[in-house]
């Protein structure tokens, strides 16, 4: 999944798409598992807080949207549309998350499954969904870093802190990335 380059020890290069990132090693999770397929995708698999006792770190996976927001990819709780049509707008949908409560919703009526959705404002019917969770209380929510898409582990507990967790994932792939030439 990951594309590197010539890099020195303390960080590696990774390319997606446009985007050149120059990471600092301690954030990068290994990809690659012995007895699997490589993958052809590019793509980057990181930690947000890499200082923090395992079970705390979150982990955030960006994907080229070409293979995120393919026709061909399922959708995720109809998360993966918004997310693809901000990434192609390159919109930044941070501000739009501080601004709008959530709303928690049980997926299809399921206990064991749940979704918190922005609160539409207007009136207008349900807003978009912005995170998903399982009866483990494990999460995950799609975003776009301008026009790649990524999906950030969190848990149950920390839903109020969505907008600070993206925002640290905005900080830290502004903070890596690299001018193309």
């Amino acid at each position: 999944m990951a594309s590197s380059g010539c890099s020195d020890r303390e960080t590696e290069a990774i390319t997606i798409d446009d985007h050149v990132f120059e990471v600092p090693r301690q954030y990068l999770i290994e990809e690659r598992i012995f007895w699997l397929p490589q993958s052809e995708k590019k793509g980057l698999l990181f930690i947000t807080n890499p200082e923090a006792p395992i079970r705390e770190r979150r982990s955030v996976l960006i994907l080229s949207t070409s293979s995120t927001c393919s026709n061909k990819t399922p959708t995720v709780y109809g998360q993966l549309a918004s997310v693809c049509e901000a990434a192609e707008r390159q919109a930044d949908d941070i501000l739009q998350t501080q601004s709008s409560p959530l709303e928690k919703e049980l997926w299809n009526g399921d206990p064991t499954q749940w979704v918190y959705r922005l609160t539409d404002k207007r009136g207008k019917g349900r807003g978009d969904i912005v995170v998903a969770c399982s009866g483990n209380g494990l999460c995950f929510s799609l975003s776009n870093y301008a026009d790649l898409v990524y999906n950030a582990s969190l848990r149950d507990s920390e839903i109020e802190r969505l907008p600070a967790i993206r925002k640290r994932i905005h900080e830290l792939l502004s903070s890596w990335e690299k001018p193309t030439p």
